[in-house]
């Protein structure tokens, strides 16, 4: 009787849950995109504090109601929000969706979340946006040195000639320190670096682990530029 009274309630929990994951699936699935705003997204105070401050770390905290910037992704039958770090990423519901508001103008197609905060379109590809993203961003902050002739920018990739070495530009999923105006990884290796400006000084830093001396790190300058 008690094996049949456990099968029974098991039963019970098992069509529960798959009806609550297939509400959950069924949530998320959006027929009434406008095709106008598919494409990626970045929000407005990012991007005003990022060409104010040409420093990445700084600026994604400048969100209004989130400690870090979001981007916004919108699909042809979905929306979602991706965080810089980590890799869980938040799809937005029917109901949430509905509380959005989308602007499309001659100039600029917009998002207004329901806090209030803005979001810009920067692409309409999304299948490349990570690239994509992280070229628009890396153009904002390396701007002087681009016109300098000192780097030239490819997709997510910079070219230093100089050092005749390529760096690929590390924005979304990365990890940051707060003096870091902008992390590079070395082309097609797992060499990471830090790009640093002050005073117009650009630095380029290699920053290795020291397990020997308490886990600090040692910052050993790879290029340097002064504007």
């Amino acid at each position: 009787m008690k094996q049949t009274k456990y099968s029974i309630l098991w039963a019970i929990f098992l069509l529960n849950f798959n009806v609550q994951s297939f509400a959950q699936t069924e949530d998320t699935t959006l027929d009434f995109i406008d095709p106008r705003f598919i494409g990626a997204y970045l929000p407005v105070d990012f991007i005003t504090a990022l060409k104010k401050t040409k420093h990445y770390a700084i600026a994604m905290k400048t969100h209004k109601h989130d400690y870090f910037y979001t981007e916004l992704i919108v699909e042809k039958n979905s929306m979602k929000s991706i965080y810089p770090f980590g890799d869980v990423d938040s799809v937005i519901s029917k109901s949430q969706f509905l509380k959005f508001q989308f602007i499309h103008n001659r100039n600029e197609t917009l998002i207004k979340d329901p806090k209030g905060c803005k979001y810009v379109k920067i692409t309409n590809d999304v299948e490349n946006h990570m690239k994509i993203m992280s070229n628009y961003i890396g153009k904002i902050i390396l701007n002087d040195l681009i016109k300098n002739g000192d780097i030239t920018i490819d997709s997510d990739t910079i070219f230093i000639p100089s050092l005749n070495t390529k760096f690929e530009i590390g924005t979304i999923k990365y990890a940051y320190n707060n003096n870091e105006n902008l992390v590079l990884k070395e082309y097609d290796k797992e060499k990471y670096y830090s790009l640093e400006i002050v005073n117009n000084l650009y630095t380029i830093y290699w920053i290795e682990n020291n397990y020997y001396t308490s886990y600090k790190y040692v910052k050993r300058i790879l290029w340097e530029k002064k504007l």
